[in-house]
């Protein structure tokens, strides 16, 4: 045993089965929970394991030495000091110095910051008479260290703090408190939601909690502006008040024959919601259309008790495909609103809606550089992202 001024040591050896390791008492050190700026140790170490934000679980056989013994070392993580530093008027605020690859040794007597590691970041300790301070390579002050019990602490925190407080301390952001939003790559979130438009994206942000992203527009995207350009058409906006599931349009797609041996795209969509559901043919007879409608009508009466009223379809649906027509009218009992010859104007809705997905199949693939075969995947994946997407 040994003094360190008027405090008491807490320092022994624990024996045990393994006699290399030794441990130390945290009972009656008056620092335990503080954290100690040591130029001695060439690790950080921390003893309280409520204060790791990122922990993982060290390798077996891991120690630091502590005199003549092995201090067994139980994992690593990322811990969060609460620091002294001058603001812009040079008044002391408390901050937030983040350590990482932290130590972990329980009932360690103190926190030991290692000044070794802080000069590795670039941080040096100015001890000059008159100061006491931790500074940048430019001489600017990070902290301002205190001395408690003739030691150098960048945090003091008394011995008699609970557990419960050091959680707190952790987690600074709960129920009770709102995390500031996090800043996005608007470029990112635009290549990950199918190359949406800026608007469309910046709805999306502002329905959303914890994200703030700035929306960009479409010239910005070398994709976008190799596909995206076409000549202005005007359409009408409809008033659709019918409700989900009332009204649905109807239109297809046809592409280069890619995997599965599909080379049509059957898109329907629900007036009202503007939500898609995407049928991939392999041919366009009569029976594979009806097949999909079965298929569709089915789960919307199942899945969500609706059951269609009206459908537009175009003039080709109407006139070349009979048995559809009939399929349509007299089982299904719907209305047809079938468009004028070589007139798109009167299903805009189809049409406007097929357009903006094709836009993003062909926009996903230019940005991606994806082979034509693979336009059924492209397009499954266009879709998903479309009804996610604010309208």
């Amino acid at each position: 045993m040994r003094r360190v001024g008027t405090v008491p040591s807490s320092f022994f050896v624990r024996e045990g089965k393994d006699k290399d390791q030794a441990s130390f008492s945290t009972d009656i050190y008056p620092l335990k929970n503080s954290a100690i700026l040591d130029s001695g140790t060439t690790v950080h170490i921390f003893n309280e394991i409520t204060r790791f934000n990122d922990f993982k679980t060290a390798d077996p056989g891991d120690y630091v030495w502590a005199g003549e013994h092995k201090v067994p070392i139980k994992g690593y993580g990322t811990v969060d000091v609460v620091i002294k530093a001058p603001d812009k008027d040079q008044e002391l605020k408390d901050k937030i110095l983040r350590i990482r690859d932290v130590a972990f040794c329980p009932n360690f007597a103190a926190n030991l910051v290692s000044l070794q590691q802080l000069h590795k970041r670039g941080l040096w300790w100015d001890n000059r008479p008159g100061y006491n301070h931790l500074r940048r390579i430019d001489f600017s002050v990070v902290a301002v260290l205190e001395k408690h019990y003739n030691q150098f602490v960048l945090e003091y925190i008394p011995e008699n703090l609970s557990k419960a407080a050091f959680f707190g301390r952790r987690n600074k952001f709960n129920s009770w408190t709102k995390r500031a939003p996090a800043s996005g790559d608007a470029l990112k979130w635009h290549l990950r939601m199918g190359h949406p438009g800026p608007r469309a994206l910046e709805h999306l942000v502002n329905c959303s909690t914890g994200a703030k992203i700035k929306g960009l527009f479409t010239y910005e995207c070398d994709a976008c502006g190799q596909s995206k350009a076409k000549r202005r058409i005007r359409r009408a906006p409809r008033d659709i008040n019918e409700g989900p599931g009332y009204r649905l349009s109807v239109d297809f797609h046809d592409f280069t024959k890619g995997i599965g041996g599909f080379n049509s795209l059957m898109l329907i969509t629900d007036r009202w919601s503007g939500l898609h559901w995407d049928y991939y043919l392999t041919n366009r007879t009569a029976e594979t259309i009806i097949a999909a409608f079965r298929h569709l009508f089915g789960l919307l009466d199942r899945q969500y008790s609706l059951k269609p009223k009206v459908i537009e379809v175009d003039n080709e649906l109407f006139t070349q495909k009979p048995e559809v027509r009939k399929f349509l009218d007299e089982e299904m009992f719907m209305k047809i609103e079938p468009s004028a010859p070589y007139t798109h104007d009167q299903i805009g809705g189809a049409e406007r809606s097929g357009g903006v997905v094709k836009d993003k199949i062909r926009t996903m693939g230019i940005g991606a550089n994806l082979p034509a075969h693979l336009l059924p995947e492209i397009s499954r994946a266009a879709t998903y992202l479309q009804n996610r997407t604010p309208k």
